[in-house]
């Protein structure tokens, strides 16, 4: 890009991503009566919150530096950009 290739570029952005996340939190309770004043009351809960995705797979969030440019083919040979 310092020696001028290219010289512009511009992305179209139609997509628009639909997220989808879940939350799970099951649970378990009982009371115990121990005496006519005292009654025990115990608890457990788990939560559980899966990781955000993109419901129509629509997005790549990853890069792969091992796949070839698709537009290097483009590129005319011979220039200071890919002498190097």
């Amino acid at each position: 890009m310092l020696l001028g290739y290219p010289n512009n570029g511009s992305v179209n952005w139609t997509d628009y991503p639909f997220y989808s996340q879940h939350y799970f939190a099951p649970w378990f309770q009982d009371d115990w009566k121990i005496t006519e004043k005292l009654t025990l009351n115990l608890g457990l809960r788990w939560d559980f919150l899966t990781p955000e995705v993109e419901r129509h797979n629509k997005l790549d969030g990853t890069f792969n530096a091992t796949v070839l440019n698709p537009v290097s083919s483009q590129i005319p040979t011979g220039t200071a950009a890919l002498e190097r």
